[in-house]
């Protein structure tokens, strides 16, 4: 375990287990009529949160008293981004918590149900994902006694509205490094669902990266090809029958899918994964996957607003918070290049590698 995230879980759980008098939901919110009505009937197991410590008996009520509710805009049983943020919603459950989320919020019916939740006596209302943004910012003036959180964006009001994101490029730079190393001959991929700023920035530091690491890699070409695995599957062996030999399976996209097409290339293809559950079972291909804990960002962010701790504003998480590794190390990765990444991510976390919000490096005391 970082040292560092063994203190900070500490002090959030020690903090939230030590206040009391925070409001329960008078009421259960009216649901519109056109979004399903907020529940907590779990449609599939939790995530698996072993990677990081459980909560001592202690904590165990934790969050009692408290009342959380959490919007995604797609179902959370997708394997993903909104299935981590519903596991972390079920462990403030665990804790006490009265929960309900909402599944498939579409846009225009986001402020709405917002509302809904607010006149029900919610205390935290979490929006998960940048698509919620313009809703929450437009809802938390209107309810100024109740607590605003964005996962996956930026917005913020100084008052009762923060948000949470992962750092541009960090993830994909410390990738870089472990694809640059590995790779004698340079010829690196990148594959992603779709194209944005923050996917972009991505692969931009990871090609820099690794660049920097290896002087035969030169530009890294980028597919997208969505999340369905037929269609990764069929990306993934173009970019390696084009003569790639490792790929960057980036947020979302199915790293199985990627990880059997690698196997169907044969003992030359590799790919590092991008997950924010716990990684599929260890495989020949994958060097290692970048491990998000959005779960651990949400129950974090509610310990912060029921402590008294948060500050109201767009807040960036990762490697120095213990919210993002990239592990484990395939057994054919040698020590030597393990050491190398791991004092990347050190120069990272402490500020001697720092990158723009383009993921295009600004500063490296680390290898000069």
């Amino acid at each position: 375990m970082h040292p560092r995230l063994f203190v900070i879980l500490i002090i959030v759980f020690v903090l939230a287990a030590s206040l009391t008098g925070c409001r329960r939901a008078t009421a259960t919110p009216t649901p519109t009529t056109v979004a399903p009505a907020p529940t907590l009937a779990p449609p599939t197991p939790a995530l698996d949160s072993s990677p990081l410590p459980t909560p001592t008996p202690s904590s165990a009520n934790a969050f009692d008293g408290l009342a959380v509710a959490l919007l995604t805009s797609g179902p959370v049983t997708d394997g993903g981004w909104n299935q981590a943020a519903f596991a972390g919603l079920q462990t403030l459950a665990n804790q006490g918590a009265t929960v309900a989320n909402t599944e498939n919020a579409a846009p225009g019916d986001q402020a709405n149900l917002l509302r809904s939740y607010a006149e029900g006596g919610f205390d935290i209302i979490i929006g998960h994902g940048a698509e919620f943004g313009e809703a929450l910012a437009e809802v938390a003036q209107e309810y100024p006694d109740t607590r605003f959180i964005q996962i996956g964006g930026a917005a913020s009001n100084q008052g009762n509205l923060a948000s949470f994101t992962f750092r541009s490029g960090e993830a994909a730079y410390a990738a870089g490094i472990l694809a640059g190393l590995m790779m004698e001959n340079g010829r690196l991929g990148g594959l992603g669902t779709v194209e944005s700023p923050s996917s972009v920035a991505d692969f931009t530091a990871f090609e820099q990266a690794a660049q920097q690491a290896n002087p035969a890699v030169g530009d890294v070409p980028v597919a997208y090809a969505g999340n369905g695995a037929a269609e990764v599957s069929a990306a993934a062996l173009n970019l390696f029958e084009s003569g790639i030999e490792l790929i960057l399976a980036h947020d979302g996209v199915d790293q199985a899918a990627v990880s059997e097409a690698a196997t169907e290339q044969g003992p030359t293809a590799f790919l590092i994964g991008w997950s924010y559950a716990p990684p599929p079972p260890p495989s020949a291909s994958v060097l290692a996957t970048v491990q998000q804990r959005v779960d651990q960002v949400l129950v974090a962010a509610v310990a912060a607003v029921q402590s008294g701790g948060m500050e109201w504003k767009a807040h960036t998480v990762g490697f120095g918070e213990g919210l993002q590794t990239l592990a484990p190390y395939a057994s054919i990765v040698p020590v030597g290049v393990a050491a190398e990444v791991d004092a990347v991510i050190q120069a990272l976390i402490d500020g001697k590698i720092v990158l723009d919000e383009s993921g295009r490096v600004v500063m490296d005391e680390h290898h000069k």
